[in-house]
């Protein structure tokens, strides 16, 4: 039950939602949402329909084995399997470690633009296309 009750949590992360929120599209109480997420009760069926038209796995969320997402969702999203997975431990980051993340993506992507990249001992060195 724990690694349902993570599971549960990282999809509430990856839509971005407080409990509230999702509560209110299950069209259930804050409190009995919580629940679900503290391993005290488990969601009913109905409330699995509803997950997964929001595009949750129902399989992934018990068992763990395959994607979040179900397939029509993330392609309707136009993200990798990888991109989904970056985007759902990203989310699990503090705002200081999202904020290292970014610098680091920047300096990467600045690097690439002037065609310059540090190799493995520091130093720089340009790139050929």
């Amino acid at each position: 039950m724990a690694k349902v009750v993570e599971r549960l949590k990282n999809f509430r992360a990856h839509l971005n939602m407080s409990q509230k929120g999702l509560s209110v599209n299950l069209g259930i109480s804050q409190a009995a949402y919580a629940r679900y997420e503290l391993g005290q009760a488990e969601p009913s069926c109905d409330t699995f329909m509803l997950l997964a038209q929001m595009g949750l796995n129902i399989h992934w969320l018990v068992t763990g084995t395959g994607d979040m997402l179900l397939q029509t969702q993330r392609e309707e999203r136009g993200r990798t399997r990888d991109e989904e997975e970056y985007l759902n431990l990203y989310r699990q980051l503090d705002e200081r470690d999202k904020g290292v993340i970014w610098g680091n993506t920047q300096s990467m992507l600045q690097a690439e633009k002037y065609n310059t990249r540090k190799n493995d001992h520091g130093s720089e060195s340009s790139m050929v296309a």
